[in-house]
């Protein structure tokens, strides 16, 4: 217990010499493992992810951010490659933040018995903590949870919600300091 109060102060202290202001961009992304339901009859998927992003402060606490994904997952017989691109915001209080963000993807799936292309959309939120490395330069590590509606545009196949969510761990920089 001892350890886990030092090491929670040390973060505390550590973050208390950063500070964001309007006009700075953080340039990075994250990589991460998600776990993800599409639906109860289906089993649970374990994903490799990238998430390149770039966020812009509107405001020293406030910022804007642009995130563009791609994951693949593959077994046996089943492929499946995504693109998305998500728009997001994200709060923050000193290194810590919390955000939100809306995704919309393209799916491609490769089974045995063939090509499948559909669309989704997603909307999240996370928590994440930024380790400073240097004064410009950042651990990312974060927990995400999303929810969405796939449309398969198949009318031989029914919509599905979905589940995602996961760690994620990554880089960003500071530009503007």
């Amino acid at each position: 217990m001892k350890k886990v109060l030092l090491l929670i102060v040390a973060l505390l202290a550590v973050s208390a010499g950063f500070a964001f202001k309007a006009g700075d961009l953080l340039l990075g992304g994250q990589v991460g493992i998600t776990s993800e339901q599409v639906s109860p009859d289906h089993p649970t998927i374990t994903t490799i992810e990238v998430h390149p992003q770039v966020g812009l402060f509107i405001l020293k606490e406030f910022s804007l951010d642009l995130i563009l994904s791609r994951h693949h997952v593959m077994s046996e017989n089943y492929r499946r490659s995504t693109f998305g691109v998500a728009f997001g915001s994200r709060y923050f209080y000193k290194q810590f933040y919390g955000g939100l963000e809306m995704r919309i993807a393209t799916f491609d799936e490769y089974r045995a018995t063939g090509h499948v292309r559909y669309k989704g959309a997603q909307i999240g939120n996370k928590l994440g903590y930024l380790v400073p490395i240097t004064s410009a330069a950042y651990l990312d590590l974060q927990a995400h949870f999303s929810l969405g509606n796939t449309e398969y545009g198949d009318e031989a196949l029914e919509n599905e919600d979905a589940i995602d969510y996961g760690l994620r761990a990554g880089i960003q920089f500071l530009l503007g300091q």
